[in-house]
């Protein structure tokens, strides 16, 4: 075997070392240059996390995986996640406590407190993170998912009812939202599957509705142009396309992209 073209076996090599311990197999490849290069699970490397060493021609490599912290004690209330400070995706985020503030208490008439499922994480918060985000971000997290625990009078939920939406500060327990930032999650869709979809699917109907102006009745059956149609906002405006009744013809930049286009029935 050469190690290029069979990257998808390494990969899945490595995943299972590090999902199942206790499980040990070895692979044997020969690289592109002849060399022989060995994935063995029963060799150990100290007190890695994935215990293997390779061996490619008389060099021998070890992973540089360490053993990950001890998960903190649960905290005494609910909480978000904040970064100690700005510049590094290397730098450890702080919990920063809620139930002090008024909010938390009583929310005000239009807002509502929301325990968190599942967050969805896209380049807005890597960007906050890194501090290359113009201005004052907050705190990261945005799209998520979660069941309303508090209600204001007038924020049109109540407790106990499953939403997804925008929230800032979601990548936590819990967020506080104004109830117009949320929708009831359809029956049948996982936590995960919803946090995944406000953002790219809020961005596909500014576009076409504010921006395009596009209407509905109208354009049934006319053809519509998309870029980079298997990235988030791709695939989400391809399926509003298709349900307006538009004809998607896409565009995307590599071959195995286009081919995952034309999974989903999209054109390229």
């Amino acid at each position: 075997m050469h190690t290029e073209p069979n990257s998808l076996l390494w990969g899945m090599v490595h995943t299972a070392a590090v999902e199942v311990p206790g499980l040990n197999f070895a692979v044997t490849a020969e690289t592109l240059s002849g060399a022989e290069l060995r994935f063995d699970t029963a060799a150990k490397a100290g007190t890695h996390a994935v215990p293997y060493t390779s061996q490619c021609g008389s060099l021998s490599l070890v992973p540089l995986l360490k053993a990950a912290p001890d998960i903190p004690p649960t905290l005494r209330g609910p909480y978000n996640l904040v970064p100690k400070t700005r510049g590094s995706l290397h730098i450890p985020l702080a919990h920063q406590l809620l139930n002090g503030t008024k909010e938390w208490q009583r929310p005000s008439s239009a807002n509502c407190w929301v325990s968190v499922k599942a967050v969805g994480i896209n380049f807005r918060d890597v960007l906050n993170i890194l501090g290359m985000y113009p201005g004052d971000p907050g705190p990261p997290g945005g799209d998520f998912a979660g069941v309303v625990v508090k209600a204001g009078q007038s924020s049109g939920w109540k407790c106990g009812e499953s939403v997804f939406g925008l929230g800032m500060g979601a990548l936590g327990s819990h967020v506080l939202v104004d109830g117009r930032t949320v929708a009831r999650m359809p029956p049948g869709m996982t936590f995960e599957a919803a946090a995944a979809c406000p953002t790219v699917f809020t961005t596909v109907d500014c576009a076409l509705s504010s921006a395009a102006g596009i209407d509905e009745s109208a354009c049934a059956g006319s053809s519509i142009l998309i870029h980079a149609a298997t990235g988030g906002v791709g695939l989400a405006a391809c399926q509003v396309a298709a349900a307006r009744g538009l004809i998607p013809i896409c565009t995307a930049g590599s071959p195995i992209k286009r081919s995952t286009a034309r999974l989903y029935g999209i054109q390229t």
